[in-house]
């Protein structure tokens, strides 16, 4: 009832190369895949870039770096405890006699057109609900060694993390009707929600530290001195319409709203 075969695909490219004094790579992929639930119901299709480099600046100095950027989109399927219908809760054994028309859970027992009344009840319910997530994330790192004597080494660090979220949910009246079973007479028509977050997340790494190392005999002392930084912020914002017709795609047409922030 709720699985389908799906197709999987994934391409990467990678790319690297250099001298002695000047290194770099760089690769990239993308993932595409539309999942095992009926529907596409757990669609995801992922790109992801990344690259390094590295140059020997002179004798005593080195420099590296690296780059990455994800970009991530995917459903999430309703399952277990998200209340009211679920695939996964109305195929349970007793419970889609509470739900919907009140079929039978015991599929083998079912006759054929009994079982294809409950699959296209399973397949619309399914079909009928729209969400999405999206993350981006953006992520480098820099390093800068230093060699001013073989016996004392200085290294630089600095790094960045960014990453975003949003969420859509938008739960339609025609879905409603449809998961409660109403007839077109007690149809529900401006009952509908939206529900949409957004999450914003900046780390920030700074490192510096100085290394030395004297040798004696056959004992080796090394002494190393440095700080660090760290930095996170993380921003988060909910809001949600309640009470809107199908076809709405903003909060700001439903009659009602709510919103938090964090």
């Amino acid at each position: 009832l709720l699985f389908q075969t799906g197709l999987y695909q994934k391409h990467d490219v990678q790319v690297n190369g250099g001298t002695q004094k000047l290194g770099y790579s760089f690769s990239a992929g993308i993932t595409d895949d539309e999942g095992f639930r009926i529907a596409n119901q757990n669609e995801n299709t992922k790109v992801d870039f990344r690259s390094g480099f590295s140059s020997k600046i002179n004798d005593k100095t080195d420099y590296k770096s690296s780059f990455g950027y994800t970009t991530n989109t995917f459903r999430r399927a309703r399952n277990g405890n998200a209340g009211g219908y679920t695939g996964l809760w109305y195929t349970e054994s007793g419970s889609s006699s509470f739900t919907g028309p009140g079929f039978n859970p015991n599929l083998n027992q079912l006759s054929d057109a009994d079982f294809e009344l409950m699959k296209s009840y399973v397949q619309k319910a399914e079909e009928t609900q729209d969400n999405k997530t999206n993350i981006n994330r953006f992520q480098t790192s820099q390093v800068i060694e230093f060699k001013p004597l073989n016996t004392l080494l200085i290294k630089a660090t600095a790094g960045v993390d960014y990453r975003s979220q949003d969420e859509e949910t938008y739960t339609t009246n025609e879905y409603l009707n449809h998961v409660d079973n109403r007839t077109p007479a007690n149809s529900l028509f401006n009952r509908g929600s939206i529900s949409k977050f957004n999450r914003t997340y900046l780390g920030l790494t700074g490192e510096l530290n100085a290394q030395h190392k004297y040798d004696v005999s056959n004992f080796s002392f090394i002494s190393t001195v440095g700080t660090q930084f760290f930095r996170n912020e993380d921003h988060q914002v909910a809001y949600r319409g309640i009470d809107v017709r199908d076809g709405a795609r903003s909060v700001s047409q439903a009659a009602n709203t709510e919103s938090s922030e964090y």
